[in-house]
């Protein structure tokens, strides 16, 4: 358990690293960092102090510390899964009215 449990620190470490370098490099805004050094902030602590989920557990009537975190990192991914086709939806959206806008331009040339 305790290999284990190191192991996913170190992880959940190297995640808070990899979300500030992706803040550094303009890839990610304030709030998404704030959103997942939350959420690894959160993983850390369940999994340092899995009894610490037991007020959860009880009021979602959920049996184990990671059935919990299994759920939440689903519902994580679909959040991340939608987040990334609206902003897929954004850029095509946005591609469509620059071909758009060259088409227009080079048809106006004689």
């Amino acid at each position: 358990m305790i290999l284990l449990q190191v192991g996913s620190v170190l992880f959940a470490l190297t995640m808070f690293y990899w979300s500030y370098l992706s803040y550094r490099r303009r890839t990610i805004r304030l709030f998404e960092l704030l959103f997942w050094w939350c959420a690894w902030g959160a993983f850390s602590v369940l999994v340092l102090f899995p009894s610490s989920a037991s007020f959860f557990l009880q009021k979602l009537q959920i049996n184990r510390t990671m059935d919990l975190v299994t759920i939440v990192g689903f519902m994580l991914i679909w959040v991340v899964v939608f987040a990334d086709h609206l902003e897929t939806r954004r850029l095509r959206k946005k591609i469509q009215d620059l071909v758009r806008e060259i088409a227009l331009r080079d048809a106006e040339r004689p």
